[in-house]
């Protein structure tokens, strides 16, 4: 039971910080692309 309670914390943790995680990934991958197109044009 303890360790079944510590598994789901634990994932509930990760799935909240995945989440702020993956927007921020999202954010730097759309700067990174923005400029690879500037390089590629300029």
């Amino acid at each position: 039971m303890d360790d079944h309670f510590r598994e789901s914390a634990v994932l509930t943790f990760l799935a909240y910080h995945l989440s702020n995680y993956s927007k921020a990934c999202a954010d730097c991958f759309v700067e990174k692309l923005f400029r690879l197109q500037d390089s590629f044009y300029s």
